[in-house]
């Protein structure tokens, strides 16, 4: 026959038994939350760490592209300078034509007087 005092300690390990059991599985939650948050915020710095290469990249290109552009743009200049150069010489060279050949014709004329007298 099973003593009262003995049949209450059962009953009181139960209850301490579920309690702890129940303890337990508040700890396995707080556990299970707190690795989810790690697991997150792990995440989080892979997604941020991902997006930093990206902006690298981006920033790479288009400093390349802007690079390639200047380059571009000065050899562009310095076509259009040297054109304009070479066109202003020809148009300077036909507009002075008929002046230096006065000047020429005056002069072989002076010259041809000067020996004639």
């Amino acid at each position: 026959v099973p003593k009262k005092g003995g049949n209450n300690e059962s009953q009181e390990e139960v209850k301490e038994a579920l309690n702890n059991n129940s303890t337990d599985i508040e700890i396995m939650d707080v556990n299970d939350e707190r690795q989810e948050r790690e697991k997150e915020q792990e995440l989080e710095r892979r997604i941020e760490a991902i997006r930093e290469q990206e902006r690298n990249k981006l920033n790479e290109m288009q400093q390349k592209l802007q690079d390639e552009f200047d380059a571009k743009m000065k050899q562009l200049r310095q076509d259009i300078e040297t054109e304009t150069d070479e066109r202003l010489r020809k148009e300077l060279a036909e507009s002075l034509r008929p002046q230096i050949e006065n000047e020429c014709r005056e002069a072989m004329e002076q010259e041809y007087d000067r020996k004639l007298d």
